[in-house]
């Protein structure tokens, strides 16, 4: 049977005490409880109870119980499972009596542990194995591919590579097998091709599994080169034989180099190579760079790192010296600074070559979020990638990069929390504590977890008692509670859209679909399978796009959420008050299909303190694509939940 393993160097530890929703809305702190415990993703969390961590080649927790959580404390799975991890997709692997399965967000089981290895969703289908043998179950359970493969890949843009008699071949998912078995190798797909290796040959496929490019090349740049984008700009280099070439996605030679090697192209230029020295052309050609290197980085960024008689310099895309030759080793721009090596040491440089840090550490590790991690020694700390400030000097033995404003350091074996100026926010007090991710992070206190919210991550003053009243009415899923002043995307507005509809009405998200004769329409969308958005489709709430496309992760406009709370009060019954709403600055620039929308949000009230539900961002103006965050989202939910006067028989 398998058991519960984790590694010395990446415990996956934590867990929290169960309080009600209405005791604790957003999470400030579970006390540690559990044996095992994981970071909250998709609103729930991973939680083990009772066993013991025993050390063998790695700690490995016998005897425990697996469930998960919400982030009120409360279990949606109870933990009856021998092992278990994160959901994906809103489902989670879990085992049992050394079967693994699957199971929802409400705790049941769609696929029931009898494989014995399964992988995890994507793009609404997982890899299960049974027996050595490889298929496919869907969302529902079934078995959509029979175990038959000798090894697999998960879905990705469509398509899932399969091994069967050692070649591989595509199925699409739906589980379709599109390409027969028949390649020694399929690399990734990019911009909707991938090259495929055969007889000793390379060529390419598309994502509908035709051969645009039969097996011909010796080399293809995607194979030989770590920096393969192959047809990222329209073309990809081969070459067979003498000179490299590059072809487009048809397959047509476009252009004949006189080049030993060539990689794909990158900021509009190429690396090439010639009589041992690397240089730079253009789409057309054009000699932009004279082989004239000995060794250089593809461009990134407008720049490119290029050595020369054992130093390294950068140049920009005319081929110009920016910064000199007088590093030992230089890397690629990130965030706009590089990293850079002299006398063994490493520091930091902007795009002119000034030092932002001197190279004087031992590593730096530049961050997203504009502090670095630097180490000296075998202590760690942070400096600002702007201008260089030391914000915390190497003293810790341990830390990890910032996530979400906070970075988890560690001393004298104790974790805590320091912000961006180095002030320890979360005192050094536990065992250990993992990144912050999606506002809660997990911690350990003597061998148990537990967790603590992130205590930057808070609503705006100005918002805090309406979106405190939001959650105590239940308002707001427990799993969109966090990153209050984030900009609010179209799948969770949806989600919150259809929660106040249950909540409003004390019906079932099922109910209320059947009340309206509708049905879930699982290929409404190809870019989300997620239940809540088909749901909302169904219920009439949202459309898309066009063509399919729903955009789940892309910010909702003003615009765009003043018409899903209209359409909301249609549904709820809500009467439209008989005058019409403010009369905006902008009123120009909002859509012809939003402007009723945004009159019935800019008129109807809360009735608790007389707020209309939206109103102006500022100067009378409503903004129609302006940003809406998740705070203002949860506040007017909140107000239109409170306001105008319901039918007495609301329409189904």
């Amino acid at each position: 049977m398998k058991k519960a393993l984790i590694c010395l160097c990446s415990f996956m530890l934590f867990g929290g005490t169960a309080v009600s929703l209405a005791e604790e809305p957003p999470i400030s702190g579970m006390a540690p409880q559990f044996s095992d415990a994981g970071n909250f993703n998709e609103g729930l969390a991973m939680v083990a109870v009772g066993g013991e961590w025993r050390l063998k080649l790695w700690y490995v927790l016998e005897g425990a119980k697996f469930g998960f959580i919400d982030r009120s404390g409360k279990f949606v799975v109870e933990p009856k499972y021998d092992w278990a991890v994160s959901f994906v997709e809103g489902m989670a692997k879990v085992e049992k009596d050394g079967k693994m399965g699957f199971v929802d967000r409400t705790g049941k089981e769609i696929v029931k542990p009898e494989y014995d290895v399964v992988l995890d969703f994507s793009e609404g289908l997982a890899g299960v194995e049974q027996g050595g043998k490889w298929g496919f179950v869907d969302k529902t359970g079934k078995e959509v591919v029979a175990p038959k493969y000798e090894e697999i890949t998960s879905v990705r843009d469509g398509v899932a590579k399969v091994r069967r008699n050692g070649t591989w071949g595509l199925i699409d998912n739906a589980g379709k097998e599109i390409v027969a078995p028949q390649y020694e190798g399929i690399s990734d797909f990019r911009e909707g091709m991938a090259a495929v290796y055969k007889n000793g040959k390379w060529g390419f496929i598309d994502s509908a599994g035709n051969e645009v490019v039969k097996p011909q090349y010796a080399e293809v740049a995607a194979a030989q080169s770590t920096e393969a984008n192959y047809f990222e700009e329209g073309l990809a280099a081969v070459r067979n034989g003498g000179s490299a070439s590059f072809i487009d996605k048809t397959g047509n030679v476009v252009l004949k180099t006189r080049y030993e090697h060539a990689r794909d192209f990158s900021d509009g230029l190429a690396w090439v190579y010639k009589g041992g020295k690397v240089g730079f052309i253009d789409r057309a050609g054009k000699e932009v760079v004279k082989p004239q290197y000995d060794n250089a980085n593809s461009f990134r960024d407008g720049m490119a790192a290029v050595g020369k008689n054992g130093k390294w310099g950068y140049i920009d895309r005319t081929g110009k010296k920016v910064v000199d030759f007088q590093y030992d080793r230089a890397f690629d721009f990130y965030y706009g600074t590089a990293r850079v090596t002299k006398d063994g040491q490493v520091g930091l440089i902007d795009k002119s070559g000034e030092i932002i840090v001197k190279p004087e550490y031992y590593e730096i590790w530049p961050s997203p979020e504009g502090v670095a991690m630097v180490q000296q020694g075998t202590k760690r700390g942070f400096v600002d990638m702007n201008d260089g400030t030391v914000i915390a000097a190497p003293r810790y033995d341990f830390a990890n990069a910032f996530a979400e404003g906070l970075a988890a350091v560690e001393k004298d074996e104790k974790w805590g929390f320091i912000d961006k100026t180095g002030k320890e926010i979360v005192s050094l007090q536990y065992d250990y504590a993992s990144d912050f991710k999606d506002g809660v992070a997990v911690v350990e206190k003597d061998g148990k977890k537990g967790f603590i919210s992130n205590p930057l991550d808070k609503p705006a003053d100005w918002a805090k008692s309406e979106v405190d009243e939001a959650i105590a009415l239940q308002l707001v899923p427990s799993e969109l509670r966090y990153h209050y002043t984030s900009r609010m995307t179209r799948a969770d507005f949806s989600k919150l859209i259809v929660n106040l509809i249950a909540v409003k009405t004390g019906a079932s998200v099922e109910e209320l679909i059947e009340r309206k004769g509708k049905a879930i329409d699982a290929d409404a969308f190809t870019d989300t399978t997620d239940e809540t958005i088909l749901a909302s489709y169904a219920l009439g709430l949202i459309g898309g796009k066009g063509n399919g496309i729903f955009d789940p992760d892309g910010p909702i406009t003003r615009q765009e959420a003043a018409a899903l709370l209209s359409r909301a009060a249609d549904l709820l019954g809500i009467q439209r008050n008989s005058g019409a709403g403010t009369n905006f600055a902008d009123q120009d620039e909002i859509a012809n299909w939003a402007q009723d929308a945004v009159a019935f949000v800019s008129s109807v009230r809360d009735r608790t303190n007389g707020a209309t539900i939206m109103g102006s961002a500022g100067n009378n103006e409503f903004t129609p694509n302006g940003e809406y965050t998740k705070q203002q989202a949860f506040i007017t939910v909140k107000r239109l939940f409170h306001s105008g006067e319901t039918a007495s028989n609301p329409p189904h």
